[in-house]
């Protein structure tokens, strides 16, 4: 699987999540379980790195976003910060124009852009 693929899949993952939570009856099981296979599906992208700098920009946004992940108290959140922090590494790492505004999306796509 290419590293593009890879980021499909993790947004799948996260959106599959999304959806676990705005059903007319909540899956807060179903949800959580989708966060952390999109959680394993970060470090996941590592094997496909093939430059030791992507590498180790790449790597520092994994840890970032477990830690932030780990620190959050509501689900929820938890699901927007994946959503947006992964969307703006996405752009970051493929060197695309940075397109919203959103504090997590900056932060995802500051932290993939920075020579480490």
């Amino acid at each position: 699987m290419e590293m593009e693929d890879m980021f499909q899949d993790l947004f799948r993952l996260i959106g599959e999540a999304n959806r676990a939570f705005g059903l007319n009856c909540p899956c807060m099981t179903t949800a959580r379980a989708y966060l952390q296979m999109a959680e394993d599906a970060t470090f996941e992208l590592l094997k496909h790195v093939l430059d030791d700098d992507e590498y180790k920009r790449l790597r520092a946004s994994c840890e970032y976003s477990q830690r932030h992940c780990l620190q959050d108290e509501e689900w929820e959140g938890v699901a927007y910060f994946m959503e947006m922090f992964w969307h703006g590494v996405y752009d970051g790492f493929f060197g695309n124009s940075k397109n919203d505004d959103d504090k997590y999306y900056i932060w995802g796509y500051k932290k993939i852009r920075r020579r480490i």
